[in-house]
């Protein structure tokens, strides 16, 4: 589980030993998406990447974004919504599962996740996400 510290400036994590240690963003949205990644032997390809760690960042925003009262807000729950219906199972227990986990687990953070996909392959995909304070523009 990651943690904001007291002052609020750094995200922090426990380590193997039980000690607080720095986070790295796209480490806790990486892990937070585990579930998704793991479904059905994992992704097949890289747009499979691109489509998951878009429903986890969505996952993870949809609460920072209606706390802030963000005008992106009803776009994101509608493409939450969407997702939901349109996915067979185990797809929407599993979003619903991210929701909880977010709410539960990692509702200190306050930041919202940008994230992005990089490369052609599944040998050359990098993940890489930045912490935003909400609102942020998520879609152009």
């Amino acid at each position: 589980m990651a943690v904001v510290s007291k002052a609020g400036k750094r995200l922090l994590k426990l380590n193997v030993d039980g000690e607080w240690v720095p986070a790295k963003v796209t480490e806790l949205i990486v892990d937070f998406a585990a579930p998704l990644l793991q479904t059905g032997g994992g992704p097949r390809n890289i747009q499979d990447v691109k489509n998951i760690m878009l429903l986890a960042s969505v996952c993870w925003n949809l609460r920072v974004f209606e706390r802030a009262r963000a005008p992106e807000f009803d776009e994101l729950k509608e493409l939450f919504d969407v997702a939901l219906s349109s996915m067979p199972e185990p797809g929407p227990s599993l979003l619903q599962h991210l929701i909880a986990e977010r709410e539960s687990n990692f509702e200190n953070i306050p930041f919202a996740v940008l994230v992005d996909v990089r490369g052609t392959s599944l040998d050359d995909c990098r993940i890489h996400a930045e912490a935003r304070q909400a609102p942020v523009r998520l879609f152009n």
